[in-house]
Order: structure tokens, then sequence, then C-alpha cells
């Protein structure tokens, strides 16, 4: 799967099943997840349980952090992280 792919399924999930109603400003692989209110402490749950499945990944408790989790650019950075090593093990 490559990078746009795995950025639309997160964006998607991130959209559909997090986003209580469109953000004043477009979801954007910058724009703060936590800081705009997109992400509270249950959708970051729902989030790191939607990457696991999804992606076939293990997110390690000490890896839910807000620099794992603050942008769509890092959350899709932590999964190529975790697909690299995954599949290499």
């Amino acid at each position: 799967m490559d990078d746009a792919e795995i950025e639309k399924r997160i964006r998607s999930f991130i959209e559909s099943d997090l986003m209580k109603e469109p953000p004043a400003t477009p979801l954007t692989k910058d724009v703060s997840l936590i800081d705009t209110g997109i992400i509270d402490s249950l959708g970051l749950f729902k989030l790191v349980a939607f990457l696991e499945e999804a992606f076939q990944v293990s997110v390690e408790p000490d890896q839910v952090r807000a620099d794992n989790f603050e942008t769509l650019e890092k959350v899709l950075n932590l999964v190529k992280r975790k697909t690299t090593r995954e599949s290499a093990s």
C-alpha cells in the first residue's frame, strides 16, 4: 500500500468517525488534530484501534502521545514506520 492510499484511509476514518461536524479549516496534513478538537482522548483510542486493525500494526502505549498524533502527517509517518518495521520482522 502506498503513502497516498494510507493517507486516504486515515483521512477517511478521521472525517467519518471522529469529526462531529465539518472543520472550519480543511483537514490538511498539517492541521493540529488535537488543538482543533478533532481528536479528544476517546477519539485517540478509536484512531489507535483503527490503525491497528486497518494496517495490521501494533501501537505501543508509549507511542500514544502528541508527537505521533498531532497531525495527519504525524499519524501517517507513524503508520509508515510501523508497517516498515513490522514487515521487516
